[in-house]
């Protein structure tokens, strides 16, 4: 039974689209014996695609249905606290093309052009389920980009811009996730040594093949009509993310801590005490911040001691050894961590044994101090997959190392190799925080 909707209408698509909701692909498609048989392991976007709204994907820039200019999209949630759906997962919009971007203009980008206006379909995640046999849940979401608040669309400009840039400058292969705020130049492919790698031009160093896409935090926030325990950042409508937080925490650079917290009627003792202070100047409440939440930016403090050092090296989140074995680097806990965007307050031990708030600034980390980063990881990941947990010590790399993480040596993890071992994270050090997370930090 052919399709029963109208291509060329919007309205048309959506309508047809809701017949998806509380029921898999199966269910409401005419799938074939030989699909079924396998229980696909491909895209659920394409098999949608191909079964139940029987279209061919184009192979251009054009929106999969071009005649009403609509994009299909199609992502997993998974429910959360409270009941609530959550991203399981980026969405992945178009690739990047660095030598075609450089002559695109916002407006008229091939990225605006496929991606616009969205119909994104989403499926509760199993992962004893096949692609053909998850469930569509909540509502199709139509999604016009230049429709969005217009806070978002400033922001959204901004990091296509700066995509762009980087492009125009030969250093497409130096994108990371963490450059940008709500659009970002997600990597494709394993980065193993079959990794799809895109020109950059005659001479050029050839770059990650990587994709403009919204980052898990922001789909998630799509999924919420609102959130009471988020506050809003933003001065103005046209300020982007990182005007709000330098006009915002600026005034505050160099006053202590007491005098801060009397300004603005805080008051705490506890160990967090720094970072619910800043998020105060943030918000004006304890509210987390909306756009930091949104964009996945991680806040931190630091306290510095009186030479300029950190008191503490600075650690990630702790692995699962079962993960660090199996994942590749793309998908390591690692690689997100490294290429993640973060916005760094830093704090000061003055010589009368107060503390100032120095300075603040957004931090990710370079491309060069990346691939050292992969380094460590290939190399735990080689010793744990033969049951060598000795820690990476902090003289032998400049730039991270491995230790212990947890209140205490009691809290263990069991290893592929069937031993229970204290739980670890990889931990930047403190002395490559001083010499160059500090120099790096930026407003943009």
């Amino acid at each position: 039974m052919a399709a029963t909707y109208d291509k060329s209408s919007v309205s048309s698509i959506l309508a047809y689209a809701q017949k998806l909701i509380g029921h898999s692909l199966i269910e409401v498609a005419r799938v074939p014996e030989e699909a079924l048989n396998s229980r696909s392991k491909g895209n659920l976007g394409d098999l949608v695609e191909k079964y139940f709204f029987e279209i061919e994907p184009p192979n251009n820039h054009s929106p999969d249905f071009p005649e009403a200019g609509l994009e299909l999209k199609t992502t997993g949630v998974t429910i959360g606290t409270k009941q609530k759906y959550l991203a399981k997962e980026r969405l992945v919009l178009t690739n990047i093309h660095p030598r075609h971007i450089r002559s695109e203009s916002w407006q008229q980008s091939t990225f605006l052009a496929k991606c616009r206006l969205m119909l994104i379909l989403f499926y509760l995640f199993d992962q004893e389920k096949s692609a053909l046999d998850r469930k569509f849940v909540h509502r199709p979401l139509l999604l016009d980009l230049l429709s969005l608040a217009e806070s978002d669309i400033v922001q959204i400009e901004e990091d296509w811009n700066f995509i762009k840039k980087k492009c125009e400058d030969n250093k497409a292969h130096e994108l990371s996730e963490g450059d940008t705020t709500y659009l970002k130049a997600c990597r494709k492919g394993s980065g193993g040594p079959d990794e799809r790698l895109v020109s950059q031009g005659e001479g050029e160093e050839k770059a990650s093949s990587r994709a403009f896409s919204f980052p898990r935090s922001f789909m998630s926030r799509l999924l919420r009509e609102s959130d009471e325990a988020e506050a809003s950042i933003l001065l103005s409508p046209i300020q982007t993310v990182d005007e709000a937080v330098k006009a915002r925490l600026s005034p505050y650079f160099g006053q202590s801590i007491s005098s801060i917290a009397s300004q603005v009627g805080y008051e705490s003792r506890s160990k967090s005490r720094n970072y619910h202070l800043v998020s105060k100047l943030l918000t004006g409440d304890n509210r987390k911040p909306l756009e930091l939440e949104k964009a996945g930016i991680t806040l931190r403090t630091v306290t510095l001691r009186q030479n300029g050092v950190p008191k503490e090296n600075i650690p990630f989140l702790a692995f699962d050894p079962f993960d660090l074995v199996s994942a590749d680097w793309e998908d390591s806990q690692l690689s997100r961590d490294v290429e993640a965007r973060y916005l760094f307050a830093i704090f000061a031990e003055a010589k009368d044994g107060g503390v100032t708030f120095q300075t603040a600034g957004f931090w990710t980390m370079s491309y060069l101090d990346r691939v050292t980063s992969r380094a460590v990881w290939e190399t735990t990941r080689e010793k744990f997959a033969r049951a060598d947990y000795d820690l990476m010590k902090k003289s032998e790399n400049p730039v991270m190392f491995l230790n212990t993480h947890g209140r205490d040596s009691s809290e263990k993890v069991l290893t592929p190799a069937g031993d229970m071992i204290t739980k670890r994270s990889f931990w930047l050090s403190k002395h490559y925080f001083a010499n160059v997370v500090m120099g790096e930090m930026t407003w943009r």
